[in-house]
């Protein structure tokens, strides 16, 4: 069977403003010394490796055919808004629309020529992925506008302006049926959908719609509406006659894109911490499939003419192409940075990604249905003799943006890398670490580990979505996307791991065992705690955290291994032990509402003070920036962050650096003292734990109340509700 093509075939380039303000106050009782503040933008090594190379299929190599190249000077490149984060296409005038959020504006791109033929200003921030409706019968465009409560309208034709519509509190993803001229607005802080019917211009009803709904999609054939909850972890299902929910059903963690296929009567929901992709049969409303695709997924979008849909990974940087026929993934498309919204035109077969980190748009062309010649270089019209400038391989490669093997925001080294196959080192040509092996590499929380000594801590983690294709009580083997990678000298299992079970990016998968009848239930030699990592069938040159491995010869002599890491400029040596970080658990780019998981109420500043010492409580949503808060990770650490109001710039605090329970947390001119240091503690089930890093207590809801205005305080560390927080993106 034929592969089907896949490039990125325009990148329209987006103008990107960010501005935060800081501000001063006079302080009530200092926390520490205010210091000037920077804001981010051997003893024997462990040798160890089964005796023999356990079986590695070779992975599936794309063949010359199976490449689709591209010239990039023969694409446009245009200036747009900033932070585009929801795209919408009309099919019927082939022109798409890409809501910029930080701009104010919607950008309007000629889907032939690839060029912005238009620049619409809205209302402040239109919304996030999905937050673009287009009703290709009556060439109106509605667009979200967050701030302002309302959605504008637009005439596709004069691209102005005819309507502004007031809607709920929020508003975020649209959703249209260009049959009934109905539009659903999804309203995240009132917690429903405004129906507004498409003829006049009115909210016509009013749906309640779980927790925080986001994300709307619409089946226009059986007049049936999706809506996203990603506190709820549902969807919940309109009937479009009546405006009655009609069904809900439960999916993965955090949801937040949805798109359509009215042929197949295919629902297709992305789940943020779940990295996957749950389907939905239309006639049942009950899940039929869960697909494994990036890091973060967001966007979705759907072709009902190829059947394929497209979703954006946010932290992969890459788009999941999955059959809708298989459900699986058949192609792995690398993008601009954090893409977040996708949109199709089922007429043209290309695919509209908004990436909000790079501020592009990728256009990908999916090759059915293209005319002409069936060649990579006849694909839009390209000479062969083009040298191409962008190309995809379609299966066998690690997905762009893969983490390292050990949590996110920690930094581990490397204490054995390929080999020579000498025997210098310990490790003849039979070894795994033999480089014509396809090398392998041991890695450690730190040099120097000791037998015996606490490793509960000391996690193993898979670098991406995949399934676990081999387990036993020490290892683990992985299909990452159609790679086998191997982890090796485990202790503590998990129990969910288990043979031809999906497991998601980051997801734990053991410890490092600290004994040697642990670390060889599959032989081989261990002296000391380290993980035995191999990705097969080669890790020459593959990437993880943005670390670039490399076998290099020059270094061949008996006291260290020849392997080298390389990133930003810098290059290290095994034999270096230089800590390879991996990235932060929160996204330090973006502004997060941090909601109670005990009374679902954000955090917020009383007042909108930007004095130290304003105290900060619990609140309804309402939408202003006092309920906003930003990260900034602290380089060398293991995720621990200071907690910066979007509001004031300044930091989450404990009162006088307290170690009293109950001490209150309120904001303060960011420093550098430990009470301002918060340990982010990844929950996996999409909640997070706080822990202050000079009391090692938790962030947490004074008589775990659930009234409004009730204090933020630090507590002795429990598992219970008013200790933990859902992270919401805004």
């Amino acid at each position: 069977m034929k592969s089907k093509r896949f490039t990125v075939v325009a990148l329209i380039s987006i103008c990107a403003s960010l501005v935060l303000s800081a501000c001063t106050a006079p302080s009530p009782q200092a926390p520490g010394a205010v210091k000037p503040l920077t804001t981010q933008g051997s003893t024997e090594r462990a040798k160890a490796e089964p005796t023999a190379a356990l079986s590695a299929p070779t992975a599936p190599q794309a063949a010359a055919s199976d490449l689709i190249g591209l010239k990039q000077a023969a694409v446009a490149t245009v200036p747009v808004g900033s932070s585009p984060n929801a795209v919408g296409v009309n099919p019927t005038t082939n022109r798409v629309y890409v809501a910029n959020y930080d701009g104010n504006t919607v950008s309007v791109i000629d889907g032939t020529s690839n060029t912005v033929v238009a620049t619409v200003p809205v209302g402040s921030n239109p919304s996030n992925p999905s937050g673009v409706g287009v009703n290709p019968t009556t060439n109106r465009i509605y667009v979200a506008n967050y701030y302002n409560n309302t959605v504008s309208v637009i005439d596709g034709t004069s691209n102005t302006v005819v309507a502004t519509v007031p809607v709920g509190s929020g508003p975020d993803g649209v959703g249209v049926n260009p049959t009934t001229h109905r539009v659903y607005v999804a309203n995240y802080y009132s917690d429903n959908v405004s129906v507004i019917d498409g003829a006049s211009n009115t909210v016509v009803a009013t749906v309640p719609a779980g927790s925080a709904p986001g994300y709307v999609g619409v089946n226009s054939t059986t007049n049936r509406v999706y809506v996203t909850s990603e506190i709820s972890n549902t969807v919940s299902v309109i009937d479009g006659a009546s405006s009655i929910v009609v069904a809900t059903v439960s999916v993965g963690k955090t949801p937040y894109g949805v798109g359509v296929n009215p042929t197949t009567n295919r629902v297709y929901v992305s789940n943020f911490y779940s990295d996957n992709v749950s389907v939905i049969d239309g006639a049942s409303n009950t899940i039929v499939a869960t697909v494994p695709v990036g890091s973060n997924p967001i966007g979705v979008g759907v072709s009902p003419t190829t059947h394929r849909v497209y979703v954006a990974n946010y932290h992969s940087d890459t788009v999941s192409v999955i059959d809708g026929a298989s459900n699986t993934v058949v192609a792995t498309v690398p993008v601009g940075s954090r893409p977040n919204a996708v949109g199709v035109n089922p007429t043209t077969n290309r695919v509209y990604v908004a990436n909000e980190g790079s501020n592009i748009v990728s256009v990908i062309q999916d090759g059915v249905g293209l005319t002409g010649s069936d060649t990579p270089g006849d694909v839009l019209g390209l000479a062969t003799s083009e040298a191409p400038a962008t190309s995809v391989l379609l299966g066998g490669e690690l997905d762009r943006g893969f983490q390292m093997p050990y949590q996110l925001g920690e930094s581990w080294v490397v204490v054995g890398g390929f080999s020579n196959g000498s025997g210098n080192d310990g490790r003849d040509k039979t070894s795994p670490h033999y480089y014509k092996n396809g090398g392998a590499l041991d890695f450690a929380p730190r040099n120097n580990m000791r037998i015996g000594e606490d490793t509960k801590d000391m996690w193993v983690v898979a670098i991406a979505p995949g399934t676990v294709i081999d387990k036993k009580d020490c290892y683990v083997q992985i299909d990452h996307n159609s790679v086998k990678v191997e982890y090796y000298h485990l202790a503590n299992v998990q129990g969910d791991i288990s043979i031809g079970k999906g497991v998601f990016a980051n997801q734990k998968l053991g410890v490092i065992a600290n004994n040697s009848k642990q670390a060889l239930c599959n032989g081989g030699r261990w002296e000391a705690p380290h993980l035995h990592f191999k990705i097969y069938p080669n890790m020459e040159g593959q990437s993880l955290a943005g670390w670039v491995i490399h076998y290099d010869p020059r270094l061949d002599n008996p006291t260290h291994d020849s392997t080298t890491f390389t990133k930003g400029g810098s290059t290290f040596r095994t034999d270096q032990y230089h800590p390879l970080d991996n990235p932060p658990n929160i996204d330090t780019n973006k502004a997060y509402n941090i909601t109670s998981v005990n009374s679902g109420k954000l955090l917020g500043l009383v007042g909108i003070s930007v004095a130290d010492g304003a105290r900060v409580t619990q609140e309804d949503k309402n939408g202003a920036t006092s309920q906003k808060w930003r990260f900034e990770f602290l380089e060398g650490t293991t995720n621990v962050y200071r907690i910066r109001s979007a509001l004031t710039d300044k930091c989450l605090t404990v009162n006088g650096a307290s170690l009293d329970g109950g001490a209150e947390v309120f904001q303060w001119t960011c420093n550098d003292d430990d009470s301002q240091k918060w340990k982010a503690i990844d929950l996996e089930d999409g909640q997070f734990k706080f822990e202050v890093q000079h009391s090692k207590q938790d962030l947490a809801i004074a008589e775990s109340s659930l009234e409004t205005g009730a204090r933020l305080i630090q507590w002795s560390p429990l598992d219970i509700a008013d200790q933990k927080w859902m992270l919401q993106a805004r």
